[in-house]
């Protein structure tokens, strides 16, 4: 059912002939967040998904590569995950796409060692992450 919708959704947005803007628009109505922070949310999933560090996390965890995952990990989340929550609307506020951000993190720290190549990875997502914050969402840095 998330494929079908997520398809369909895609291709709504692509027919519509609708501007970024006036899309944007639409979806702030409905949810109540404010354009500058739709914004802001879109260009850091964007930035994240582009950063090298960021391969081991677009997709969720392969239960085949890694079965004891889902055991030790109890809430997986993937970036893929992440960008399409705030393409529909699914985020109620800015703060809510952090929290799912601080989540992928957790899982990564939670699940790998300290000195594993995808530990190091998560770091650098991280700081790259947190730099972004400050610079499109200040409010939300910590």
């Amino acid at each position: 059912a998330v494929v079908s919708t997520q398809s369909t959704g895609a291709r709504a947005n692509r027919n519509s002939g609708s501007s970024r803007e006036e899309r944007n628009s639409r979806r702030n109505a409905k949810r109540g967040v404010a354009d500058r922070d739709l914004e802001a949310v879109e260009e850091i999933i964007q930035e994240l998904l582009k950063s090298p560090e960021s391969s081991d996390f677009v997709d969720l965890v392969d239960k085949r590569k890694v079965p004891d995952y889902y055991q030790l990990i109890r809430h997986p989340i993937c970036l893929s995950e992440i960008k399409d929550k705030a393409l529909f609307c699914q985020y109620q506020s800015a703060a809510e796409f952090v929290d799912d951000v601080i989540l992928l993190l957790d899982n990564c720290y939670s699940y790998n060692e300290d000195d594993s190549a995808v530990y190091e990875e998560g770091k650098s997502l991280e700081r790259t992450f947190l730099a972004l914050l400050k610079s499109k969402l200040p409010a939300l840095h910590k």
